[in-house]
């Protein structure tokens, strides 16, 4: 997996009690990696400058991800988008993942909109539009839905999605 190599590569470790661990690298060591040394773990060229590009924005101080606790969703969502290589899908995901928010819902999800399909459309996946629209019943709990709905698809609840590999971030 890209992201076990970029941790095995430019993470710091610590040995406790006999057993190698290894961090995420900080946005310093990111940036001194550049685009080229991401692309030898594997990551895209495209996807290498957006990630160097934002660990030199959060190596700066221009781009304080710690702020970002403190604004309402629509507010992350708009200054997450507004950087190079940072759209909706991502954004959503970091509400649920990094910030620990409620309400993300990551609509855009190919995914997701199979899974609400089959639960609540007869088997045709849902349009983005559609799974916000029908999404909105469960606010402001849609994070927890979401991370039900994929541990299900990743148990086999729903196999169609397993077998394609089609199951979360």
């Amino acid at each position: 997996m890209v992201r076990t190599l970029m941790i095995e590569t430019y993470g710091p470790s610590a040995d406790v009690s006999g057993v190698m661990y290894n961090a995420f690298p900080g946005p310093e060591t990111i940036v001194a990696a550049g685009v080229d040394g991401l692309r030898a773990v594997k990551l895209s060229a495209r996807k290498a400058e957006y990630i160097t590009g934002i660990a030199a924005r959060v190596a700066s101080g221009e781009l304080n991800l710690e702020s970002l606790q403190h604004q309402p969703d629509e507010e992350v969502v708009r200054t997450l988008t507004g950087i190079r290589g940072v759209g909706l899908w991502t954004a959503q995901w970091l509400l649920i993942r990094a910030l620990g928010r409620t309400d993300g819902f990551p609509h855009g999800d190919l995914a997701l909109q199979r899974v609400l399909g089959i639960l609540v459309n007869e088997g045709t996946p849902l349009s983005p539009d559609g799974a916000l629209d029908h999404s909105r019943r469960w606010s402001p709990f849609r994070s927890y839905l979401t991370t039900y709905l994929f541990a299900a698809a990743r148990s086999c609840r729903f196999p169609f999605l397993s077998r394609a590999g089609q199951v979360g971030p």
